[in-house]
């Protein structure tokens, strides 16, 4: 089994003299840098006593699970699905719609949540959907997408750039740039907890954005703690207050998703650990993760966490695990079924897109086409009724389109 890092290496490598995929691979580059930059800190941080192995769960065997629709990528090295996020009901069917980025050509497509069909797509400069964000009444009223581009030129110097986008069409309302070279502004983006505003990281420094107008409200904020940037996943400890995700950088070869209260006795120290999942061996578990509501019923938020060098049915198939937020019992594992799938490397929850009462998360996966080259697959699946099930996400070889 190998590590992040030494696949990347190692998928470049073989692909040197491809064009496009030197293009994606520099993206890639910068995409496990400022990761690995963000979660630094956190190495320090000790485990605490509740240490799970997600991966060595006890879970009962059952069919494969139903997928309700899959969209492939045009080509193969393209970045497609770096970034996705779930956006609320744009074409009027009920059902919640996808924003998902193809970084390596500069692209935001928009796309139906109940079928994968193309609604919208919209350009914008190198880099363009390296981080997503999407924001509720943010143009007049209507959804609007925020979209980051930390390796845009402004003038002939990368200082990147940050635009908010009414959707579902991408008209753009505004877009601010870096000031300096090296700035990477949008290297991330945070919704501010006061409405009508967010936070952007760049280079060693941060400052808060006013949406409405795209204009600086404070400059130069000192980067948050470790523990205030990590990812909300709402209140599993029923406290009141959101609690927070963090997983080790990929950098270090560790394996593990740690869960933090967001209550905390001052508020320049992290709550209390309530969490850490474990790996198994080198399966990248914590490569993703993301809220996903209240599944299992017991009144606390339960999370999914991506472990896409998961190696169960085959080398790299990958795997996503569901996990209870109040109990930290696993609830489902869903497993890559092929060599080199890597399912997992982005996960989310879409929500219930047919109001069956069961509900649908979107995921990431590869397969290679008939040249032997690997495409990014995004998937709708429908998570079981019955908790405890370990099921195997079957795909076919032929990737196709919508």
């Amino acid at each position: 089994m190998r590590t992040v890092w030494d696949r990347v290496r190692t998928w470049c490598g073989k692909r040197a003299s491809d064009t496009s995929a030197s293009a994606t691979c520099a993206l890639l580059a910068c995409a496990l840098l400022f990761v690995s930059t963000a979660r630094a800190a956190e190495e320090t941080v000790g485990a605490g006593d509740d240490d799970r192995s997600a991966a060595a769960a006890q879970l009962t065997e059952s069919a494969p699970l139903e997928v309700r629709w899959s969209v492939d990528a045009d080509s193969a090295w393209n970045g497609f699905a770096h970034r996705v996020v779930a956006v609320p009901d744009l074409d009027g069917d009920g059902s919640p719609e996808l924003a998902l980025s193809v970084l390596a050509e500069r692209a935001v497509e928009i796309r139906s949540g109940r079928d994968g069909a193309l609604l919208s797509r919209f350009t914008g400069p190198e880099s363009f959907g390296f981080e997503l964000c999407v924001v509720p009444g943010g143009a007049q009223g209507a959804v609007a997408l925020l979209v980051a581009a930390p390796m845009a030129e402004s003038g002939g110097l990368v200082g990147g750039r940050v635009s908010l986008h009414a959707l579902p069409g991408g008209e753009r309302l505004w877009s601010r740039s870096g000031d300096a070279p090296g700035d990477r502004l949008g290297s991330s983006l945070a919704l501010a907890s006061d409405d009508g505003f967010v936070r952007v990281s760049s280079a060693g420094a941060a400052r808060l954005i006013e949406l409405a107008t795209g204009t600086d409200v404070e400059s130069d904020l000192p980067l948050l703690p470790w523990w205030r940037d990590a990812l909300p996943i709402g209140d599993v400890d029923g406290d009141g207050r959101a609690d927070f995700a963090r997983s080790a950088s990929p950098a270090s070869g560790d394996t593990w998703t740690r869960v933090w209260s967001g209550q905390a006795a001052e508020a320049s120290q992290a709550g209390a650990l309530l969490h850490q999942f474990t790996g198994e061996g080198d399966d990248s578990f914590g490569w993703s993760v993301a809220p996903v509501g209240d599944l299992d019923g017991d009144g606390a938020d339960d999370l999914i966490v991506g472990a896409p060098g998961d190696d169960h049915h085959a080398l790299d198939a990958g795997a996503v695990h569901v996990l209870s937020g109040r109990s930290g019992q696993p609830l489902h594992v869903l497993r890559g079924s092929l060599a080199e799938e890597h399912l997992g490397a982005t996960v989310g929850l879409l929500g219930d897109i047919n109001a069956d009462g069961r509900a649908e998360i979107f995921v990431t996966s590869y397969l290679h086409d008939n040249t032997g080259s690997l495409r990014t697959r995004l998937s709708v699946v429908t998570l079981p009724e019955s908790r405890g099930t370990e099921r195997a996400v079957t795909q076919d070889h032929a990737p196709s389109r919508l």
